[in-house]
């Protein structure tokens, strides 16, 4: 179990053991939903809603990063080969995709990421070549991406985790898209992407 503990040192941690803090350990990785479709259906409905809602089109935003049919469906194959084996072309076609700290296609794998994290049986080849390329992209995707490779990802995707009502799941997907000037929407397009491509609008 990946774990990340929270010790405050010093005058610091003096202090706030004044406030009666606890500072036992916290499993912070998001939760194994593999199998839960009632969860999966939730969440993937909450999506499409809030995507008409925010008049987001996730295929023009494909087209816009070069990535069309061919790509897609090679995506799927991936998804689907019984042998788990990814395709390091479809990460390097992401990976330090776009400006910024955190470039559009480094945002856009960590919230397909997540999906396959949190649903996908097959996603351990998907983790092993996002670790092996992190150094291909700026300082900042690369320690977001050894986040995701533990399971560590954004509070509101963490959160989506926790809950299935659907309101709930419509106020992190808003509070997912305002992170960062475009990060939060770069990864709501993975999330989406992971979810239309890879388990509801399979082949």
């Amino acid at each position: 179990m990946v774990q990340r503990r929270f010790i405050p040192k010093g005058d610091i941690r003096g202090e706030l053991e004044k406030y009666h803090f606890d500072f036992e350990e916290i499993d912070l990785r998001v939760l194994n939903k593999k199998g839960n479709t009632e969860w999966s259906k939730g969440l993937y409905s909450s999506v499409q809603s809030f995507s008409v809602r925010k008049s987001f089109n996730l295929l023009k935003w494909l087209q816009y990063h070069d990535f069309s049919d061919p790509e897609i469906r090679e995506f799927q194959s991936c998804c689907f080969s019984d042998s788990g084996s990814w395709s390091k072309e479809f990460l390097k076609h992401w990976v330090g995709r776009g400006l910024g700290l955190t470039p559009s296609g480094d945002d856009f794998l960590v919230g397909l990421g997540f999906v396959l994290k949190v649903l996908s049986q097959n996603s351990q080849q998907y983790f092993e070549l996002l670790d092996d390329m992190k150094r291909s992209t700026t300082f900042m995707s690369e320690y977001m991406f050894n986040c995701a490779v533990d399971g560590l990802f954004v509070e509101p995707l963490n959160r989506l985790c926790r809950t299935n009502d659907a309101q709930e799941m419509e106020r992190y997907l808003e509070e997912l898209v305002q992170i960062g000037h475009s990060s939060g929407q770069d990864m709501f397009m993975g999330l989406w992407f992971g979810l239309k491509y890879a388990f509801f609008e399979c082949r």
